[in-house]
Order: C-alpha cells, then sequence, then structure tokens
C-alpha cells in the first residue's frame, strides 16, 4: 500500500473518532511525525503504525506490509519469540530471551523497551516474586507511550495492544495482593474502554478474552454472580464469532462456576464438562486435570465419564 494511502487512512480513522494528533500520537511518536504521515511526505515505522491503529481500535494487519534489515528482523524474531514464550508460559525460555535482549540496542527504547519490561514483569508475577518489583515495572512500561498515566482515568484512553496487557497484568497484581475490589475497577475500566474504543472485533479479540476471564473469575469471588454470569455468555458468542478458542475453556468454566454458586448445578455440569474437553482437545491437559480436580473438590462433581 502506498505511504499516501496509509496517512489517508490514519487521518480519515482519526477524525472519525474526533481525536486531534496530539491525542492520537501521545506517547508514540511527535505530532509533527504523525502530520507527515497523514501528509504523504513520511513513511511510518511498522510499531509506529501499529500503535496508532491499535489506539484507533483497529488492526494494522490489512494496511501494511513491510522490510526489515538483517539486524532489525533478528530484533523481530526475537521479540515474537518471547511473546511466544509467554504466551505459553515457558517463562524459563523468557527468562533467557530477556537476558538476551536486554542489550540488544533495538529493546533499549520505546516499544521493544516497553515489551522487554512489561515481560520481565510477567516473569516475577508468574513466580510469585517481588510483586512490588513487578508492579513497578509495568508501570515504567506504560509512561513509556502514556506519560501521564493513571489507574483510574483509563477509561480515558486510546490503548495499544501492548499498553492493554500491562494493564491486565497490574489487575492480577492487585488481586494477588489481596485487593480484590480494585483489581476488579481497573478491569471494569479496561473492558468498558474497549467495548467503546475498538471497531475491529479480531483486533480486539486479541486481548478481550483475557480481559474477562480474569474479570469475570473476580466478580465471582466477590460474589457479584449477577454481574458475572451474562458477562461469561456474552464473551462465548464473541470467542465463537472470532475464533478466539484460546480462553474459551476457561470462560465456560468461569461460567460453569457462576451457576453452581448460585444454585444451578445441572447446567454447571455439562458447562464443566465442555471446558474439561476442550482443554484436553487442544492437549492442554495440565489445564484439564487442574479444572477436573477443582471441580471434584470444590463442587463434589466428577465430570469425567465414566465407562
Amino acid at each position: 500500500m502506498a505511504t499516501y494511502a496509509i496517512g489517508h487512512v490514519l487521518r480519515r480513522l482519526r477524525e472519525y473518532k474526533k481525536l486531534t494528533q496530539e491525542d492520537l500520537s501521545d506517547g508514540i511518536c511527535s505530532t509533527v511525525t504523525l502530520s507527515k504521515i497523514e501528509n504523504g511526505v513520511q513513511s511510518p515505522r511498522k510499531e509506529h503504525f501499529e500503535a496508532l491503529m491499535q489506539r484507533l481500535g483497529y488492526s494494522a494487519d490489512n494496511f501494511f506490509c513491510t522490510f526489515y534489515a538483517d539486524d532489525e528482523y533478528a530484533a523481530f524474531e526475537k521479540t515474537e519469540e518471547l511473546k511466544l514464550a509467554i504466551a505459553n508460559f515457558d517463562f524459563p525460555k523468557a527468562r533467557g530471551l530477556i537476558a538476551q535482549l536486554e542489550g540488544d540496542r533495538f529493546f533499549a527504547k520505546e516499544f521493544n523497551l516497553q515489551l522487554l519490561l512489561s515481560s520481565k514483569a510477567a516473569v516475577l508475577l508468574h513466580e510469585r516474586q517481588d510483586l512490588d518489583q513487578a508492579l513497578a515495572l509495568l508501570l515504567q512500561a506504560l509512561q513509556i507511550t502514556i506519560p501521564k498515566f493513571q489507574l483510574d482515568r483509563i477509561g480515558d484512553l486510546f490503548l495499544t495492544h501492548e499498553e492493554i496487557v500491562a494493564i491486565n497484568m497490574i489487575a492480577i497484581l492487585y488481586y494477588d495482593q489481596g485487593m480484590l475490589e480494585q483489581a476488579i475497577d481497573i478491569l471494569l475500566q479496561l473492558k468498558d474502554r474497549l467495548d467503546k474504543t475498538y471497531v475491529d472485533e479480531k483486533e480486539k479479540a486479541r486481548t478481550y478474552p483475557m480481559i474477562v476471564y480474569n474479570l469475570t473469575k473476580y466478580l465471582i469471588e466477590a460474589k457479584r454472580f449477577n454481574d458475572a454470569l451474562p458477562l461469561c455468555e456474552t464473551t462465548r458468542r464473541f470467542c465463537s464469532r472470532n475464533g478466539a478458542v484460546d480462553l474459551l475453556p476457561f470462560i465456560v468454566f468461569n461460567q460453569a462456576c457462576c451457576l453452581c454458586e448460585m444454585g444451578n448445578p445441572d447446567p454447571c455440569t455439562e458447562l464443566f464438562r465442555q471446558a474439561y474437553y476442550a482443554l484436553r482437545l487442544v492437549e492442554n491437559y495440565t489445564h484439564a486435570n487442574e479444572v477436573r480436580n477443582e471441580v471434584l473438590e470444590k463442587y463434589g462433581i466428577n465430570i469425567v465419564s465414566q465407562t
């Protein structure tokens, strides 16, 4: 796609959202740079274009392709490898990659540094080590692109994918430190913001199920079943519609837990079975066994078919 077309897309979407150039570019690039891109004078860097499009609620995938120099492509591959290690809960591998990348010049600023800081926080969070340091890393990561970030102003922000992931982790940290209501408030703000700003459902599906899974889990713990149950149901449909299957079994599991807590054991048994066998179907035996054991211990339901 031509540079002019890319700039035209950005300007049209920005004006449709009623955003100024300052609103859209804040923390990503200068307003001068954005103006040059919109006017076809300058070609955007890939990470800048992706972040700008995400703030506008769209995926950049359909609008942009790029070529890398050899050293840039090597850094890109390491970035994708690190993201995959975190997504697969392979934290020993993530630790090794982080150690490699900390001295790499491509990971010393902006979006790559933001990813590196968030990944270090994810490892600390998983290992339950130094949660205060993990929180400090996440806030540092967010302030790279949102210099005036405040947890009580999430509803005012246009967020990128990495910013959403970092805020979600902050909510988990609050929960782990016993601050249930604060964690719920953060996730409610985040969910509501995505509902209002994301037009592209495929882009929204990259983070929305993760947010709702944590949110409904916390709502159930807070005994806010009437809030959790419809959210589980609507998110199940959203995941099915958009092929977001990774977290679908966990959303189903939360829905079943909610029904059990509300005194409706019959439908919840079938939902527990769906969650269990969906996890086994994708060979996620660890989580499948955790589901089976938790349901048996907590609710006295044996969800494994007897032959």
